[in-house]
């Protein structure tokens, strides 16, 4: 969603700010207010019924929180919603947000937004798909480079979000110990290059590396 369009439509919303961990939104929460990203990070993510997290996505600047609830797609909230950095999001009423994401204004960015966020997902879903670590974790990059990346010299890309093992291990669903000795042999092969939870990925090798020519020409 565009920010200026949202804040010349509505020029009195209020914010609300989060500092990281604490919890926006419950799983299986009716939320009594809708929120759009102003700043920050959040971690939408569930618990497995052994108790383990798991990464769904992040949100970020200019997107939905709890969309499916928001349009109706589900009565309460799917997953947990988190601040991983200090969050200000701008916060209004679910039917007001609806109103104003129909508009001629506002529909096409929306959109643009949510076709985004749908791309994104098929990646995800075609990493967790893979049988072997190595391959879950490329095809996470992948899909961390084409909606998180920003160029910073020719091939190279920095994914702009400060990822742990652990966090890499929940969003691949493999242990923090595989995760780690697999993100050593990739980095070996200068796929990708890491220091203190900041990655760069080389596009090029990546997709070298996935073997798959049809997700070369995605752009989100």
């Amino acid at each position: 969603m565009e920010l200026e369009g949202l804040k010349a439509h509505f020029p009195d919303i209020s914010t609300r700010v989060f500092k990281p961990g604490e919890m926006i939104y419950y799983q299986g929460e009716l939320p009594h207010t809708a929120y759009v990203v102003k700043s920050g990070l959040v971690k939408m993510y569930s618990i497995s019924a052994n108790g383990e997290e798991r990464i769904v996505d992040f949100n970020v600047e200019g997107e939905l929180l709890a969309s499916s609830w928001i349009f109706g797609n589900a009565s309460s909230t799917i997953y947990y919603y988190q601040a991983l950095q200090d969050c200000e999001l701008y916060e209004l009423s679910r039917s007001e947000l609806l109103e104003y994401s129909y508009s001629k204004q506002a529909a096409p960015h929306m959109l643009d937004s949510l076709t985004t966020q749908y791309t994104a997902s098929l990646i995800r879903i075609t990493a967790l798909e893979q049988a072997r670590a190595r391959d879950k974790i490329l095809f996470t990059f992948y899909y961390l480079l084409q909606r998180f990346g920003k160029e910073i010299v020719p091939g190279w890309y920095t994914i702009q979000l400060s990822l742990t093992h652990q966090m890499v291990a929940d969003l691949v669903g493999l242990t923090r110990e595989t995760t780690a000795v697999e993100l050593n042999g990739i980095k070996k092969t200068k796929v990708l290059s890491y220091k203190r939870q900041k990655y760069l990925v080389h596009k090029n090798r990546l997709l070298k590396a996935l073997g798959e020519d049809s997700f070369a020409n995605v752009t989100l």
